[in-house]
C-alpha cells in the first residue's frame, strides 16, 4: 500500500478515537455544571438585612433557594415583591429560603438605612443582602433588574428567570424543586398589571452617563417629538440626575403607556407640580430618594407630562412606564 496512503488512513482513524472519547466524556458531564456551593456564593457582602450573616454554601442540601437580584427604586422589582413575600409566607416552613440581592443602580441606593426603609414599606421579611459594589452580581453574571435564579438541594441552578411576569411559572417551578404538589398557584394583593406589549416609551435616564434622549432647551415649545425629555431653564447635569437651579424650570416629555414613576430626590422637601396633557394633575412632595408615581393612567395611550419643581436641588434620575 502507498505509504501516504498507510498516513492518511493512519490519521483519520487516530482522529475517530478521539471524536468519540470525547463524545463520551461529554455524556458525563451533568446538563447544569454550575454549582452555586463552590462558585456562586456572596461575594464581599456589604450587609445583611432581616438575618444574620451567612452564605449559599451553608444551606446547600438543606434548603431550594431563590435567589432575586432586584434593587429597590425600580419599578419592575417593586411589582414583583408582592409575588416574592406570599412564596415566603407559603413555602418557608416547606424547605424555600428566598433572598433578596440588593445591587444598586444608584449610588443612593448603598446606603443601608434607604435599602432597610424599603424593605419595611414593602414588607420584606425574608433576608436582603447588599451587594453595594456588585461582587455578587458580577459572580452569577447577572445583567438584569430583576432576575430570579432557583438552586436546587443539590446546589445546582435549576431555573432562572429575567424580569418580572411569568409569576405562575416561577412558582410552579418552586413547587417542583420542592418535591411539593396540589399547592395551588398564589394570588398576592395588591399587585399592578402590566401590558408591555402596549408600553411604547424607554427607560429614560437623566444623569450625563446614561442620558440618550435629552435636550436642554431655554424655552418651552408647543412641537415636541415622542419619547424625548427636554429640559426647560436652569438645570445642571451630575452623572446620576438632573438637578434643579431655579424654581422655574421644568421638564416636559411625550409618553406612550399607561403609567409612569420618576426616580427623584431634594435637599429640603420640595413642592413637584405633574401636568397631564396641559392639564395640573396632582403636586407632590419630593424629599427621600425613592420611586414616585407621577400618573396613574384609566389605560394606555400617547400623552404629555410636564413636571415643574418648586425649588432649587431637585433632582431627577428616571422615568420609568407602565
Amino acid at each position: 500500500m502507498n505509504r501516504w496512503l498507510r498516513y492518511l488512513l493512519l490519521t483519520l482513524t487516530l482522529l475517530g478515537i478521539v471524536s468519540s472519547i470525547l463524545y463520551l466524556e461529554s455524556l458525563k458531564a451533568p446538563s447544569t455544571p454550575v454549582v452555586a456551593g463552590s462558585s456562586l456564593e456572596f461575594v464581599n457582602p456589604s450587609g445583611f438585612i432581616n438575618t444574620e450573616p451567612f452564605q449559599i454554601a451553608d444551606v446547600i442540601g438543606e434548603k431550594v433557594i431563590l435567589i432575586d437580584f432586584w434593587t429597590y427604586s425600580c419599578i419592575n422589582c417593586q411589582r414583583t415583591l408582592p409575588y416574592l413575600n406570599e412564596w415566603w409566607k407559603k413555602y418557608e416552613d416547606k424547605g424555600l429560603l428566598i433572598v433578596g440581592v440588593h445591587t444598586p443602580e444608584f449610588e443612593f441606593e448603598k446606603e443601608r438605612r434607604n435599602v432597610e426603609a424599603a424593605v419595611a414599606q414593602f414588607k420584606v421579611n425574608y433576608p436582603v443582602v447588599m451587594d453595594n459594589d456588585h461582587g455578587t452580581w458580577n459572580t452569577f453574571g447577572n445583567r438584569y433588574w430583576p432576575h430570579v435564579y432557583l438552586i436546587g438541594l443539590n446546589g445546582e441552578i435549576v431555573y432562572d428567570h429575567i424580569g418580572e411576569g411569568d409569576d405562575d411559572e416561577i412558582e410552579s417551578e418552586i413547587q417542583k424543586a420542592l418535591g411539593l404538589t396540589d399547592m395551588g398557584i398564589s394570588t398576592p394583593e395588591n399587585t399592578i398589571a402590566v401590558d408591555f406589549n402596549k408600553i411604547n416609551s424607554p427607560e429614560t435616564y437623566f444623569g450625563s452617563d446614561r442620558s440618550s434622549n435629552l435636550s436642554f432647551v431655554t424655552t418651552e415649545s408647543s412641537s415636541i417629538a415622542p419619547n424625548q425629555a427636554y429640559a426647560i431653564g436652569d438645570w445642571t447635569q451630575e452623572s446620576e440626575a438632573l438637578v434643579s437651579a431655579s424654581t422655574e424650570s421644568s421638564v416636559v416629555f411625550e409618553y406612550n403607556a399607561k403609567n409612569i414613576y420618576m426616580v427623584a430626590s431634594a435637599d429640603a422637601p420640595t413642592e413637584v407640580e405633574v401636568w397631564l396633557d396641559g392639564k395640573l394633575l396632582q403636586t407632590i412632595t419630593v424629599q427621600a430618594n425613592m420611586l414616585y408615581t407621577l400618573v396613574e393612567g384609566s389605560d394606555y395611550g400617547t400623552h404629555t407630562l410636564k413636571i415643574v419643581p418648586k425649588g432649587v436641588g431637585f433632582k431627577l434620575f428616571t422615568f420609568t412606564f407602565g
